[in-house]
């Protein structure tokens, strides 16, 4: 292979891992897609709510229909627990907060029977931002990861550290590292 030909083909492979990389780059930052109704059941499969942008927020309990509590605003990201009693919402953007937040930016809101009963902040959860990982002008905060067994609630900070949550009175129970939560350069998916 002639020296020409190798350079074009260096040239092309770097091409190429930078149009990936961009990719990845302008997949995490895209517009969110329009609110929508959508669902989520309880782990136990006992609950269910819906959240639709014109009617609000839903609890029932699928066996036999009946109506837990109702809330009349729209959720991106929900969570219900084995109750039906405690649901949990998190920002709107996902995993992702521009660099320049506020520090009382609201993260994560419990709900007890549809009603708001604590907001975790960003100053709550993160004191100190530096330890989030930087993509382009946004941070990955973390996210909802949802309900244990025991119902308590777990919020996974950045990559790496893992927040339990009692939601029947709003208190950290613990906060640990968790290596490899999240593998780097990864955007969770709504639920994840």
């Amino acid at each position: 292979m002639g020296l020409c030909q190798h350079d074009l083909m260096k040239t092309g492979l770097m091409a190429l891992i930078i149009a990936i990389a961009g990719i990845g780059e302008s997949y995490a930052t895209s517009p969110l897609a329009p609110p929508e109704i959508h669902s989520v059941e309880s782990a136990n499969a006992e609950y269910l709510v819906v959240s639709d942008p014109v009617k609000g927020t839903t609890c029932v309990r699928k066996e036999t229909g009946a109506m837990l509590w109702e809330n009349p605003k729209w959720y991106r990201m929900i969570f219900i627990s084995n109750d039906g009693k405690y649901l949990v919402t998190s920002y709107d953007g996902m995993n992702l907060i521009p660099t320049d937040s506020p520090k009382d930016l609201v993260l994560v809101t419990i709900f007890t029977n549809g009603k708001i009963s604590k907001e975790f902040k960003l100053m709550d959860l993160i004191p100190d931002v530096s330890i989030l990982s930087e993509n382009m002008n946004h941070y990955d905060w973390g996210g909802v990861v949802g309900f244990d067994d025991n119902g308590t609630l777990k919020v996974r900070i950045g990559r790496d550290q893992l927040v339990v949550i009692d939601p029947k009175n709003g208190t950290r129970i613990n906060q640990e590292k968790k290596e490899g939560l999240v593998p780097e350069g990864h955007i969770l998916p709504p639920g994840k």
